[in-house]
């Protein structure tokens, strides 16, 4: 599902329109949240993005995309 949302985005939008919030062990909160135009790769299972070097997120990990503007694109229930 993740996947297919992210590959929609950056197939018929921008990626740059967005941001993506994940599980990030060792950060205050544990949660990250990064502009969708970091995103490298998306294959199955994760995504991959830059952050000085390549870093590889599980899509499990993944709890909210959504527009840098504040509309939820999807969200872990």
């Amino acid at each position: 599902m993740i996947r297919e949302i992210l590959n929609k985005i950056k197939w018929t939008d921008r990626l740059e329109n967005y941001e993506i919030e994940f599980i990030h062990r060792g950060v205050p909160g544990d949660r990250r949240v990064i502009p969708c135009e970091r995103i490298t790769d998306i294959i199955r299972g994760f995504f991959s993005y830059q952050n000085g070097m390549e870093v590889t997120i599980p899509y499990h990990r993944v709890r909210v995309i959504r527009t840098k503007s504040g509309e939820v694109i999807w969200e872990k229930r």
